[in-house]
């Protein structure tokens, strides 16, 4: 007995081992901290990641490669440059520039290897005036060695918009995290800057070294939160675009791609501002006529960031590219109205105000000939917004129309116009809830009456006349309407009869507003009602023939298919335990059974 009782204790033993492990793992689970999950999953040490639950934490800088592409040795003061002889002038460069290819981490202790960041920020000082001042020439070494150091100083992972733990960055409301290895940073773009920018530069062999790769990751490396770094980047890449010149449709598509993404996946790009400034600039040096690429570029990439929500954060800038391409090609005029009106906001009324600021940068810089083919469309949404009840708007389209040479426009093409704008004038002066708005409106009123006095009489005499039609055709629409109701209510000149299969038998209306609650129950056979005539006078046969509705009841119906509907059984009522007493079924009970599936009539 002790031997089997010791076996299950055993074998209880080994099976409630498992049980325990399991509640332990999961015990470990719930307990454990964010510092040690995160790391986990990203592969990186405990210490890299200090996250707290609950608390809202992004991360403060780039992460370098620290250890991959960095010399082991420790920098050490060099020779200066101008006490080198010139034929050594060449080697030290080069040393200098490899020096400059140690990275920091600037996250950590700021007295952490604080002598070597002191070094190599004075070498890279010495370069950047070296660079400046001394006439040199680059050799294929020097290209090499320059790019290679540019890669591991700017090529690096950017912190991530969105934390495990943290809110994601709105550069609206929130401000940039600052890059913390912008002290050396900032000298490696100016160096770069000068590099580039140099008399002696040679494209032919830079853009061995200057790739597209080299390019994209430049244009990469907008997505930072660090404004500064975005300042720096747009020069660069300027520069790249003029002095690289078989980089430059790359460039321009590159650009294009990035605004592509940006529509149609991440909404979020923290460099476009940026980058339309670059383009501003490169569309003022297109040649006109305008190529069909950059005509298809300003309608597929750049008028569809009009839809964008975070359009406030670069609106100035695109404005004034898509005002460049106007002033290269007036043509143009027609597809950005026509753009702006598709994209034009409904309920977001600060982006409204930006919208009438552009449209009033573009009717501004228009000539009157280009102004006749969109003053419909564009004076249409001005009465529009007009019409507004956001005080905003409506003031800001009544100083577009203020604007000097819109207002002399609109003077000048007054007949076409002022039969558009002046309805929506006058409500706003007279019904608007603001009275700085109603202000506002008189006055441009007094304006216009006063230029103008009997076309704006006239304009507001046939407005006002129009709107009498208007009262009275509602009034007749309404006259109309009574008149059938009351004869849908009147008795019908022609009876209509319906077969029942319920009741097996024909029901006759003579009303019609009780034909719709007679088709919900009853159902109209053609055929039998033409075996019965009977039933049918000659003038409700002539009816049947000559309607023109086509009702449910009067489509004509199989008869095999209503007899075999009728004497079908359902399960529930022909199943086994039924069958057997199916002879001692009482009458009752298969007169309920057709109630079921029968409605009663009415």
């Amino acid at each position: 007995m002790k031997k089997g009782e010791e076996e299950k204790s055993d074998k209880d033993s080994k099976d409630s081992e498992p049980e325990d492990e399991e509640i332990a793992r999961t015990k470990k689970r719930k307990e454990a901290p964010v510092t040690q999950v995160l790391p986990k999953i990203l592969g990186l040490p405990e210490n890299e990641i200090p996250f707290k639950r609950g608390q809202s934490h992004r991360s403060s800088s780039s992460r370098f490669k620290l250890t991959d592409d960095t010399p082991s040795e420790e920098l050490k003061c060099l020779p200066l440059l101008k006490t080198a002889s010139p034929e050594e002038r060449g080697d030290l460069f080069i040393q200098k520039i490899r020096q400059c290819k140690t990275c920091f981490d600037f996250t950590k202790d700021s007295l952490d290897r604080f002598e070597e960041k002191e070094i190599k920020a004075e070498v890279l000082q010495e370069l950047i005036q070296y660079i400046s001042k001394e006439h040199i020439s680059f050799s294929t070494t020097m290209y090499s060695e320059i790019t290679e150091m540019l890669k591991v100083n700017l090529f690096r992972p950017l912190p991530p918009r969105l934390n495990p733990t943290g809110e994601e960055y709105d550069p609206e409301e929130d401000e940039p995290i600052l890059e913390a290895a912008w002290p050396h940073l900032h000298m490696v773009y100016a160096f770069f800057l000068k590099f580039i920018n140099h008399t002696n530069f040679d494209p032919a062999i830079a853009k061995q070294y200057i790739s597209k790769q080299f390019v994209t990751n430049i244009l990469d490396l907008f997505d930072s939160e660090d404004p500064r770094e975005r300042d720096c980047l747009k020069t660069i890449l300027h520069s790249i675009y003029g002095r690289v010149i078989l980089h430059r449709a790359f460039i321009r598509n590159s650009i294009a791609n990035t605004f592509q993404t940006l529509i149609t996946e991440m909404e979020r790009f923290n460099g476009v501002a940026e980058l339309l400034e670059v383009l501003g600039s490169i569309v003022n040096g297109f040649t006109v006529p305008l190529r069909q690429e950059h005509v298809i570029f300003l309608q597929k990439t750049l008028l569809p960031l009009h839809k964008l929500k975070s359009l406030s954060l670069f609106h100035p800038q695109l404005s004034y590219c898509v005002i460049q391409f106007i002033d290269k090609s007036p043509t143009l005029t027609k597809p950005v109205i026509k753009a702006l009106m598709r994209y034009w906001p409904v309920t977001d009324s600060a982006k409204e105000i930006l919208f009438v600021t552009e449209l009033e940068e573009i009717l501004e810089f228009l000539d009157p000939p280009f102004l006749m083919n969109v003053y419909q469309a564009a004076f249409t949404k001005i009465s529009q917004c007009l019409c507004s009840h956001r005080y905003l708007v409506v003031e800001r389209a009544l100083k577009l129309l203020q604007n000097n040479e819109i207002c002399r426009s609109v003077l000048h093409y007054a007949q076409d116009i002022l039969p558009i704008i002046l309805p929506s004038l006058c409500l706003a002066s007279r019904d608007h809830w603001s009275r700085r708005t109603r202000v506002m409106a008189d006055e441009f009123l007094q304006i216009l009456f006063r230029k103008r006095n009997k076309l704006c009489t006239d304009v507001i005499a046939n407005y006002n006349a129009k709107r009498e039609r208007e009262k009275q055709n509602l009034e007749k629409r309404k006259e109309k309407w009574k008149k059938i109701c009351e004869k849908v209510n009147e008795p019908s000149l022609y009876p209509i009869t319906f077969y029942n299969h319920h009741t097996k038998s024909y029901v006759t209306s003579s009303y019609q507003s009780n034909i719709n609650q007679i088709l919900n129950i009853v159902e109209f056979d053609v055929n039998e009602l033409n075996k019965s005539s009977r039933f049918f006078g000659a003038q409700s046969s002539e009816w049947i023939n000559n309607t023109k509705l086509r009702r449910k009841s009067l489509l004509p119906m199989d008869y095999y298919s209503l007899e075999a509907i009728k004497d079908h059984v359902p399960l529930v009522y022909g199943s086994d335990s039924t069958e057997s007493d199916s002879d001692t079924e009482d009458e009752d009970d298969v007169e309920e059974y057709t109630l079921l599936r029968d409605p009663p009539t009415r």
